[in-house]
């Protein structure tokens, strides 16, 4: 009796996908060259689903271009709001300081394009259309809010964990024309909606814009005790502590023995 046929890993699984849909898109382009649409785009998926065995997710973006010109890739997580504190050591012990408020600020902000959005387009562009972390309106309020010196530490913050980035994946544009890069999540994403806009950059401008929407949302055990924990917000506590005091007995009569 012959066994199971085995199943190829998830990467050549995916560059085979890749492979295959950048084919249709060539015989797309090949087909149609008349069409007005220049640029073509898509997700591997637009759902992710976020389990307690979560640990980052690499999606693959993939599309094609009539006519040349660069691709940025802009992608954004839901907003939230963040603090940042600076300590302050007083009597030998280091406490909270001053402190910047930042409110309705991308989670997740990751920039990727064939070449730097700086090189190819002009700052008052990239502002309006918020492409580059520097053009992000990052504004504090709060006793620090005048000092820059949050703003840098925020935005090295989310650089460390992964949230932010520019220009830190590899971006493959075959023949002029046809083109995939990824789209790194890092396991501390936010659930939520995320959009992903992909820009047709020709002569320092752009000239169209595909947007592609993705959820991420919570999934498993993990989901259901969430779920929990935001509509009985007392019992969730409740149970909290008890386990709490549960383990720490027990822990204090295996100690003892």
């Amino acid at each position: 009796m012959s066994g199971a046929r085995p199943r190829r890993p998830l990467r050549l699984r995916l560059r085979g996908l890749a492979a295959a849909l950048l084919a249709g898109l060539a015989a797309w382009l090949a087909a149609a060259p008349a069409r007005a649409q220049a640029l073509l785009a898509d997700l591997s998926q637009n759902q992710l689903g976020i389990t307690t065995g979560f640990t980052g997710a690499q999606l693959l973006l993939f599309g094609a271009i009539e006519g040349g010109g660069d691709i940025l890739v802009v992608a954004r997580g839901p907003n939230h709001d963040i603090v940042v504190r600076r300590k302050a050591r007083v009597a030998g012990i280091w406490v909270n300081g001053l402190e910047a408020r930042y409110r309705e600020i991308p989670s997740y902000y990751a920039v990727i394009g064939t070449a730097p959005a700086h090189d190819i387009l002009p700052e008052d562009v990239r502002r309006r259309l918020g492409i580059g972390i520097d053009s992000l309106p990052l504004l504090a309020r709060g006793p620090g809010a005048a000092d820059p010196g949050f703003t840098e530490a925020l935005v090295t913050l989310k650089r460390t964990e992964g949230l932010y980035g520019e220009n830190e994946v590899e971006f493959a544009l075959l023949a002029g024309r046809l083109f995939q890069t990824r789209i790194a999540l890092p396991d501390t994403v936010l659930t939520g909606r995320y959009m992903i806009e992909v820009h047709l950059v020709r002569d320092r401008a752009v000239v169209q814009t595909v947007t592609l929407p993705l959820t991420v949302r919570r999934e498993g055990l993990g989901a259901e005790i969430w779920r929990f924990a935001r509509e009985f917000e007392l019992l969730y506590g409740l149970g909290a502590i008890l386990l709490a005091a549960l383990a720490g007995w027990l822990g204090s009569i295996l100690f003892r023995r």
